[in-house]
């Protein structure tokens, strides 16, 4: 399991005690996650995925009833910014991309989504919110300002490539 690896790795940092998720801060304060284990609507599990000091983020993963999302926090303030889908680095490190195709169950809006690192945050630079029909998948970083991904359409998930260009217009979607 990746929790149990990534725990052992970052021990100074993160420990699991039963239902809790207790990371420590750079200043020595700890945040706690608790896990909501009675089935139904209130379900909730928290997971350590990584941390990765040289950006200052804990990377976690939560579950739901139905569906999931996940949540970066800040190694050092602890200000946690909840992110819809696993992010995937730019190349120059200084922004992230998230997508989702949840075209069958809805639990997420479809869409992507690219978020920018400032010196003590992570802001929101652009989005687009694709609507229920269709959604997007599988992102790769060609260089720090292109992206190569998959548009997902139908309840089989058809797919089609598609390019995500960052111009002096900004993010811009472009049909291969």
């Amino acid at each position: 399991m990746i929790e149990g690896h990534q725990v052992k790795e970052h021990s100074k940092y993160v420990r699991r005690s039963s239902d809790e998720l207790v990371l420590t801060l750079l200043n020595g304060d700890s945040l706690v996650f608790k896990n909501n284990r009675k089935h139904g609507e209130g379900f909730l599990v928290h997971y350590f995925r990584y941390l990765c000091k040289d950006l200052g983020y804990f990377l976690i993963s939560r579950g739901f009833y139905e569906g999931g999302d996940y949540l970066m926090v800040n190694f050092e303030t602890g200000k946690v910014t909840k992110i819809d889908a696993l992010p995937f680095l730019s190349p120059d490190q200084s922004r992230f991309v998230t997508t989702v195709a949840d075209l069958v169950a809805g639990y997420l809006p479809n869409g992507i989504k690219i978020w920018k690192f400032t010196k003590s945050d992570i802001i929101l630079e652009w989005s687009f919110d694709s609507g229920d029909q269709w959604g997007f998948g599988e992102p790769v970083w060609i260089d720090s300002s292109t992206i190569a991904l998959q548009q997902v359409t139908g309840s089989n998930y058809k797919k089609a490539p598609i390019t995500l260009t960052k111009g002096e217009k900004g993010w811009e979607l472009r049909q291969k």
